[in-house]
Order: structure tokens, then C-alpha cells, then sequence
């Protein structure tokens, strides 16, 4: 019984170490991306076009309108397509055409977000 505590002591010392050692990196970068980089952030940044490699300045405009747009395309064909498979599976449950697109809604519903975009 004894050996058993001794060795759930060392335990969680050791986890508890290693989560201390796993937040040191993660807290500085969390430090230097606050209190450096929201000084940086400002209208003209998030608005400007980038610049040439080792010219200052310069922002990121591009990204977000490019972000934009592909969520604003992708939300005109899912939106009204995710609507309309809803209705369809609601109205029509025993139909073959339906378990296909049940089975399709599962499957996507299990993929990670990330992995959306391939497909």
C-alpha cells in the first residue's frame, strides 16, 4: 500500500512537472505576441496591401478580403444546400436518395474542419 502512494506521488509530481515545463514556452510566446505584437495592429495594417520582401510596412488586406469572399461563396452553396438536405430528410426518411444523404451528413459531421476544404 505504501509503494503504491510513493509511486502515485512521483506520479503526479512528474505530471505536474511536465505541465509547468509545457506552459513555460507557451506562456512567452503568448507575452510577446500580446504586449509586441497589438502594438503593431491598427486599421491602415489590417487594410494595406502587403509589401515586397524587406520593404517595411506593408499589411495583409488581401488575406481578409480573400477570407471573405471564400466564406461568403461557400456560405452561398452550403447554406442553401444544408437547408434544402434538411427539408429533403425530414419530408422523404425512407428513400433510398436518403440514406445516402444521411450517411453523408454523418460522415462529414465526423471529419475535422480542417479537413473540410480537400473535399
Amino acid at each position: 500500500m505504501l509503494e503504491r502512494k510513493l509511486k502515485d506521488k512521483i506520479f503526479t509530481v512528474f505530471c505536474i512537472g511536465s505541465v509547468i515545463l509545457a506552459l513555460v514556452p507557451l506562456l512567452s510566446m503568448l507575452y510577446t505576441i500580446i504586449f509586441r505584437g497589438f502594438s503593431v495592429i491598427s486599421i491602415d495594417f489590417l487594410t494595406r496591401l502587403p509589401t515586397p520582401v524587406g520593404t517595411p510596412g506593408g499589411g495583409f488586406g488581401n488575406a481578409i478580403q480573400g477570407s471573405i469572399i471564400t466564406s461568403g461563396i461557400a456560405s452561398i452553396i452550403g447554406i442553401p444546400l444544408g437547408v434544402l438536405s434538411g427539408m429533403y430528410l425530414a419530408e422523404y426518411k425512407k428513400s433510398s436518395f436518403s440514406k445516402l444523404v444521411s450517411f453523408t451528413a454523418d460522415v462529414l459531421t465526423g471529419v475535422p474542419s480542417i479537413i473540410l476544404p480537400i473535399f
